[in-house]
């Protein structure tokens, strides 16, 4: 499918003033109800939980009271449809932990609290459900990704287990992947053992956040112990297989992926002839799935089922020199950012370099100049709205909301 173009109008949320220092270096948030979630350092030095709602700001959580459990909010923040916003914190009684807040700020529980020994890196991310996905680093010390949902928590992938290997050699479409059986996450052996070596492939690095959708499925992005990287695909707590790695058709992702409610996943990459992609598709495999396809940039055919090459229809993207990272919500692809030939980088609602670009560094912007920006996969809601925190060569910040103008 090719990118669709479409157009943002862009909104001013919040600013660094009016006792707020600073926004960085967190992103902001988005709920399907256009609600904006952001932390944010008081110019007193504490820390708060702040959204907009459309008619202005509201503090829902800070850490100037004596009596607050939390001694800093320390990750974006992800909020719900119910207005339920997840976060990382550091706790007065030294420790870190994940931490929901209600919408009046009441803490409403830690769904992991005490037995690690950290969160993160990078913030948490939550379905409409109240499930949340995170980082952390086990009591071994060993760097890990979980998920919280319903009242139990579940270790999803560890530094050391077994990175289920695929069956053949990479390519871009890898529909397969999804649909071979699962296997306990501290087995011995995986469904491919019969590959040589292919039982001592292990995680050996993670990277981006883990992405939790509705179904509590979980997509992330890890190395593998045998120099390869991955995306990977948990499935309702089972283990995690790979959508795609590097080693074939592929030669490097992004940090970045992410997942949407029905199943779809989209990432950026490097093909092995060194051109930059955007890669979208169905990652739960089954009869009749199209597989992970490029979306814009990379090769100019894709593949269908039988690994024969076919029309890949506006898969051009020449006009960029590197891809960061895609937002899609389940209507498909809704912005990207990457950097274009002989320019800086930038977030994009469609293919054209110049004429898709919203905003990017070097960017006039509010009567100044950008100088940083940031967004990630809790930037996006099913309206097709996105949320960007912005900074100016001035030291001026915003939180800004880009809406789409039907």
């Amino acid at each position: 499918m090719p990118f669709p173009s479409r157009t943002l109008r862009l909104t001013v949320l919040a600013q660094n003033n009016a006792g707020i220092k600073d926004f960085r270096p967190y992103v902001p948030s988005i709920n399907d109800a256009g609600v904006v979630a952001f932390q944010a350092t008081l110019e007193d030095g504490h820390t708060a939980v702040l959204t907009h709602d459309g008619s202005g700001v509201t503090t829902v959580a800070t850490t100037v009271s004596a009596n607050s459990p939390v001694q800093c909010f320390s990750s974006h923040p992800d909020i719900n449809s119910a207005g339920q916003i997840c976060i990382y914190a550091h706790m007065t009684r030294g420790h870190d932990a994940v931490v929901m807040l209600e919408p009046d700020g009441r803490l409403l529980h830690t769904p992991v609290d005490g037995p690690l020994t950290g969160i993160g890196p990078l913030g948490p991310t939550m379905n409409e459900s109240g499930g949340v996905a995170f980082r952390f680093t086990s009591a071994q010390g060993l760097a890990s990704i979980g998920v919280w949902q319903d009242g139990h928590w579940r270790s999803t992938a560890q530094i050391g287990t077994q990175a289920v290997p695929l069956t053949s050699t990479p390519t871009a479409n890898t529909s397969d992947a999804a649909t071979r059986p699962s296997q306990p996450i501290d087995g011995d052996a995986g469904p491919d053992a019969s590959n040589a070596g292919a039982s001592n492939v292990r995680f050996s690095a993670f990277d981006g956040l883990p992405v939790v959708n509705a179904a509590g499925d979980v997509a992330f992005r890890a190395d593998r112990s045998d120099g390869l990287q991955g995306v990977f695909l948990a499935r309702g707590g089972q283990t995690p297989v790979p959508i795609i790695t590097t080693g074939g058709e592929i030669s490097a992702l992004a940090r970045f992926t992410i997942l949407n409610d029905l199943g779809q996943i989209a990432f950026a990459a490097t093909t092995a002839d060194g051109e930059p992609a955007l890669f979208f598709g169905d990652a739960r495999g089954g009869s009749g799935t199209a597989g992970i396809t490029p979306l814009l940039g990379g090769h100019r055919s894709s593949r269908d089922n039988s690994g024969r090459s076919g029309d890949g229809g506006d898969c051009d993207g020449g006009g960029f020199e590197s891809f960061r990272g895609i937002l899609i919500n389940k209507q498909g692809p809704v912005v990207f950012y990457g950097t274009p030939h002989g320019g800086q980088l930038g977030i994009y609602t469609g293919p054209d370099p110049r004429r898709d670009r919203l905003l990017g560094l070097g960017d006039p912007l509010l009567g100044g100049t950008v100088s940083d920006f940031a967004l990630n996969p809790v930037s996006v809601n099913e309206a097709g709205q996105i949320t960007v925190r912005v900074a100016l060569e001035d030291g001026r910040q915003f939180i800004l909301r880009g809406d789409p103008e039907r």
